[in-house]
């Protein structure tokens, strides 16, 4: 009963901020192209988990899972939920709950396997079992128009990273970041040396040579 009550009040607000969760979502999902950049770090990343893929004979689905846990769930779902952390707002729980929704819709859509959803589903879910429809596929296609961006080298990619890192100057202790990879590295030492021989986007094993020196290994 109390589900049958609360229905049209849900619908009735989701209405109100329809077109804003549509632009939202369209502007995640954009294709790149010469006005709309995509970070190299996640061509280069979904290009790995291709490379993985095939190479292991991963199913389709899990290779798309492995690209929503690190790049929409890991990312935009936090933002979609949490818009304190990057923009300097209040947050309210009774906007949370409403984000809440708005992010599981966002991870329904994304998701590898298509939901089937039944009248026992959550209320919350149900809202916006069309519009998850019409989502699914510009998720597909950006997938599909990254992993057609045009390739790049090491160098232009360590360029981007850092005028990346220019814009987080002084916020985070550099010493302390090096100390973390450096017992990393050592921890891990013959699976990452490994894995740099394999690399075939890294033909000339600099990047080897450079851990090697660093560790001090011969």
């Amino acid at each position: 009963m109390v589900k049958e009550i609360n229905f049209p009040k849900l619908v009735a607000t989701k209405n109100t901020i329809e077109e804003y969760v549509d632009d939202m979502f369209k502007a995640i999902m954009k294709p790149p192209s010469d006005a709309h950049k995509v970070p190299l770090a996640i061509k280069y990343l979904f290009d790995l988990f291709d490379k993985e893929g095939k190479t292991h004979d991963v199913d389709g689905s899990i290779l798309k899972t492995w690209k929503n846990n690190s790049f929409l769930a890991r990312f935009w779902v936090q933002v979609i939920t949490h818009p304190n952390f990057i923009f300097d707002i209040a947050p309210m729980r009774s906007v949370e709950v409403a984000l809440d929704i708005i992010s599981r819709m966002f991870l329904d859509s994304c998701s590898a396997v298509k939901i089937k959803f039944t009248k026992k589903s959550p209320v919350n879910r149900l809202l916006y079992t069309k519009e998850i429809e019409n989502y699914r596929p510009l998720v597909d296609q950006f997938y599909s128009s990254v992993r057609d961006m045009p390739d790049f080298t090491r160098s232009e990619l360590v360029k981007e990273l850092e005028e990346s890192g220019k814009n987080f100057s002084g916020l985070f202790s550099k010493s302390s970041t090096l100390s973390h990879l450096h017992l990393y590295a050592e921890e891990h030492y013959p699976e990452l040396i490994k894995t740099l021989e394999e690399d075939e986007f890294e033909g000339n094993n600099d990047i080897t040579d450079e851990l090697r020196a660093i560790l001090d290994k011969d």
